[in-house]
């Protein structure tokens, strides 16, 4: 049950090395990744996600990085918030967003039915495949009855440290679908795209719309 003492340290061992990895690389190359987001043309992904909010609705930013998604999301005149574990990602997200942003991991969210919407663009694929479960968890929480949640993560199998030294997950459309479902979100949609980047174009990425469901209303009939 819950698998050998070994197999567990070796998870607790790559979830520590992933986060250690994942912020000494942000935290070192913060303005330079921020300044090479800000070219990314996302404006067909706001439109979908935004498209099912209602006006002025409250965004949680997963992984903000420099703030190019919160200004985006400001402009259309919504109340957006952000959260980055790196704290140079954050000072950049603030100047750049105008948004309020907190150092804080996903993980570790404490937010309850507080967000309209939810938006993880390119950000929980730094969690171990094992973290990933309650960082859903969190989400979920944190997002009202009928809220909404999109997310994009690399297309692929496994994971992996890239030569730049962070840590990536990667997913099949089956496998990220079934994570979902199983933290009790109704999927809306899903689709693959490429990267935006021209320097990436050969990243695929697995984009997925979904809310947290209405409560189920018993007919007094059925009673």
């Amino acid at each position: 049950m819950g698998g050998s003492p070994h197999s567990m340290n070796s998870a607790g061992s790559k979830v520590v090395a992933a986060e250690v990895a994942n912020l000494a690389y942000y935290e070192a190359n913060a303005e330079k990744y921020a300044k090479q987001t800000y070219h990314a043309d996302l404006s067909y992904l706001y439109a979908a996600f935004l498209s099912l909010l209602p006006r002025n609705a409250r965004i949680l930013d997963v992984g903000c990085g420099g703030g190019r998604d919160l200004r985006a999301f400001r402009e259309r005149g919504f109340e957006a918030f952000g959260i980055d574990p790196s704290s140079a990602l954050v000072e950049i997200a603030r100047q750049y967003s105008g948004a309020e942003v907190a150092a804080a991991k996903v993980e570790a969210l404490e937010f309850e039915e507080k967000f309209d919407g939810v938006w993880a663009c390119a950000s929980l694929l730094h969690l171990p495949k094992a973290e990933l479960p309650e960082a859903l968890r969190r989400i979920h929480r944190s997002l009202i009855t009928g809220g909404v949640f999109f997310l994009s993560v690399q297309a692929g199998r496994g994971e992996e440290f890239s030569e730049d030294g962070r840590f990536y997950a990667r997913y099949d459309e089956s496998e990220i679908r079934s994570a979902i479902q199983e933290t009790g979100f109704d999927i809306l949609e899903t689709w693959t795209t490429s990267d935006t980047l021209p320097c990436r174009a050969e990243i695929s990425w697995i984009n997925l719309l979904a809310r947290k469901p209405l409560p189920i209303v018993s007919d007094a009939s059925d009673l």
